[in-house]
């Protein structure tokens, strides 16, 4: 059953004919990731098509009713030539969720019968196996998959990227790990991740590590500032906002490299202690009681529970990062190499300001602009912008959203979507490589 959304529009609407779901202008973006594999590179969207049926005019204001369709669209990452897409039906009987990806398919959730859960070819968007195929032999073969509400699909299906599995649900409850590369399917009881909870692109601060940070201070116009230090921040924009690397592939790779780092600290913790009980075997079962009479035993006990403490702190970071809920830090920084960032920022103090970015170096102390980029038909805030009618071509038909950001790096390109806008800059240079309408 169609759900009819009313939206308050304060522009003219036209007349409230179809849209084309394969060829008409997309109203919202629910996702966005860029696939890499084999076939090429390919940025995948969840798009949004909203349908209007009925509009009511009061004074200025016009009610505007309709429902939303989805499509999911494949871009080419070096030209942003769009090279697939598939129509998903309506938002709610045919509600779906694009769960991840493994080598030459793309997985996903759909409540259309004919679909359910089934892959699909990440350079076309054809579908390569439904659920009826899935389960009429493998390890899949007689799985039933429970058919949630429409709103709680995310607690239901699920990706694991730690391995490459995908947790999937039957009718009776229970969770199970589908591992298309080795063809095995485990019950579990590990919760479902959901990659989307990290969706803000544009921060007032920004990590590199828990030691390393950038803060923006001011009132209009701001300053970068390294680790709280204000004596070095001699660069300032206006209305700027630090990248964030919200990557959830990335992202668990750090983690690895975290969790090995610490447990590379554990073993030569426990080599320094274990001479320490060498000299001091009372100390190994012992420290706290230990009475230490010598200024040397006063300071091994002292060393050997510092030394605890930390074995004892590093345990559990390694254990909240195996954990599937907990990241190492908020807000990292998107980065290419290290020290580098990006930085977005406003034109003017106007409703239709600019938008521009920054690519930021920082070295010795000091930051240095690599190089600055306008881009072109971005406004820092598209909402004021709307007001102003620099959207009114979009706003004509359907109900264009324009909150929307995604922001990522592959292959010296810096690609984002904002304003229901895909543009990709030449990491390297700033330059312009290629810009298309959603």
């Amino acid at each position: 059953m169609r759900k009819f959304l009313p939206i308050l529009l304060l522009l003219p609407l036209a007349s409230c004919s179809h849209k084309d779901m394969m060829s008409g202008r997309a109203d919202d973006i629910e996702e966005s990731f860029i696939y890499s594999g084999t076939e090429g590179k390919f940025i995948i969207n969840k798009e949004q098509v909203f349908q209007v049926t009925s509009t009511e005019t009061n004074g200025k204001t016009k009610t505007v009713n309709g429902y939303a369709e989805y499509r999911i669209s494949s871009y080419d990452l070096a030209t942003g030539n769009m090279t697939g897409r598939a129509e998903m039906g309506e938002g709610i009987e045919k509600a779906c969720i694009i769960l991840g990806y493994s080598p030459g398919k793309i997985w996903i959730y759909s409540l259309d019968p004919d679909l359910g859960f089934h892959c699909r070819d990440p350079k076309t968007m054809k579908v390569l196996q439904n659920e009826s195929a899935l389960v009429a032999s493998g390890v899949l073969k007689g799985f039933a998959f429970a058919k949630p509400d429409w709103t709680k699909l995310r607690e239901y299906y699920g990706w694991n990227i730690a391995d490459s599995s995908f947790i999937i649900t039957n009718m009776t409850g229970f969770h199970y790990y589908f591992n298309p590369l080795k063809n095995t399917l485990t019950q579990t009881e590990d919760e479902i991740p959901n990659y989307l909870l990290n969706t803000e692109y544009l921060q007032q601060e920004a990590y590199f590590n828990k030691q390393q940070h950038l803060t923006l201070k001011g009132d209009v116009r701001k300053k970068i500032i390294w680790n709280q230090t204000d004596s070095i921040a001699s660069l300032d924009y206006l209305d700027p906002q630090l990248v964030i690397d919200n990557d959830p592939v990335r992202e668990w790779k750090r983690k690895l490299h975290i969790i090995d780092s610490l447990a590379h600290r554990q073993e030569v913790i426990e080599d320094t202690l274990n001479s320490i009980y060498t000299r001091f075997p009372v100390l190994r079962n012992d420290v706290m009681m230990f009475n230490a009479k010598t200024l040397d035993e006063i300071m091994m006990k002292s060393e050997v529970r510092d030394l605890q403490r930390e074995t004892d702190d590093d345990r559990r970071m390694i254990d909240k990062l195996e954990a599937q809920w907990s990241g190492l830090y908020d807000f990292p920084a998107l980065s290419d190499t290290a020290g580098n960032f990006f930085i977005v920022y406003a034109s003017d103090v106007t409703d239709t300001s600019g938008m521009i970015i920054s690519k930021m170096n920082f070295s010795r102390d000091s930051f240095s602009v690599a190089w600055t980029q306008r881009l072109p038909g971005f406004y820092r805030h598209p909402q004021k912008a709307s007001t102003k009618g620099v959207f009114d071509n979009e706003l004509a038909d359907g109900n264009p959203q324009f909150h929307y950001h995604w922001i990522d790096i592959m292959d010296d390109k810096f690609i984002m979507i904002s304003q229901l806008e895909m543009i990709c800059l030449d990491l390297r240079s700033g330059k312009v490589v290629w810009q298309k309408p959603l």
